[in-house]
């Protein structure tokens, strides 16, 4: 019976190929493995910023002063006063969220306010003070 196996020759092309491969391959993992890392770290960025806006619009809208606080609530606007007598308002101009003059968050899409009542159904507006007219 004859012995089927690879000769030294046959082992040693292989062997060049397999590296002729990888040495052009090699700077393509690598230039692709970088570029994912930086992407994974700017959306890791843009999502703990969004969180802290999120939170921060949160903390303040709990600290209404009273129901009758709110002095704009439509679905991309909300102004009130908080428990300091603070008016804030929460709005997108252009792509930037802003709390009153000051830029809360960029590159924002969208922006949509939901309102419920107590009984947790979600209703188109809320009822909102209206401002004092001066004569």
């Amino acid at each position: 019976m004859a012995k089927k196996s690879y000769t030294l020759i046959e082992l040693v092309v292989v062997m060049v190929v397999i590296g002729v491969v990888l040495a052009i391959g090699a700077p393509l993992l690598i230039q692709t493995a970088g570029a994912w890392s930086y992407a994974s770290r700017f959306q890791s960025n843009a999502v703990l910023s969004a969180i802290v806006a999120q939170n921060r619009m949160s903390r303040e809208i709990r600290r209404l002063k009273n129901d009758n606080s709110i002095t704009t609530a439509d679905a991309s606007q909300l102004a009130f006063t908080d428990l300091n007598n603070n008016a804030i308002t929460f709005n997108l101009s252009g792509n930037t969220l802003m709390r009153n003059s000051d830029g809360l968050l960029d590159s924002v899409t969208s922006l949509a306010f939901t309102f419920y009542d107590d009984g947790g159904a979600a209703i188109a507006v809320p009822i909102v003070r209206t401002l004092p007219t001066s004569t």
